[in-house]
């Protein structure tokens, strides 16, 4: 897997941030900027490092 690129890869899921923003954090998840991902990376194993197949932000985008 190669790495990501947060503002060409990951950003670029706008359909995302509609809910996923600092004024409603849906799940108390923020996915507007790298930082607020990486602070939020345990609620529900978001993001696990070094192990992106397993995060569950990566299984949602890689779904739809």
């Amino acid at each position: 897997m190669q790495n990501l690129v947060f503002a060409e890869q990951i950003n670029g899921i706008t359909r995302c941030n509609g809910c996923h923003n600092p004024a409603k954090q849906k799940g108390d998840v923020d996915l507007t900027t790298y930082d607020a991902i990486m602070n939020n990376m345990f609620v529900s194993n978001l993001v696990i490092p070094g192990s992106p197949e397993t995060s569950s932000l990566y299984q949602m985008v890689d779904s739809e």
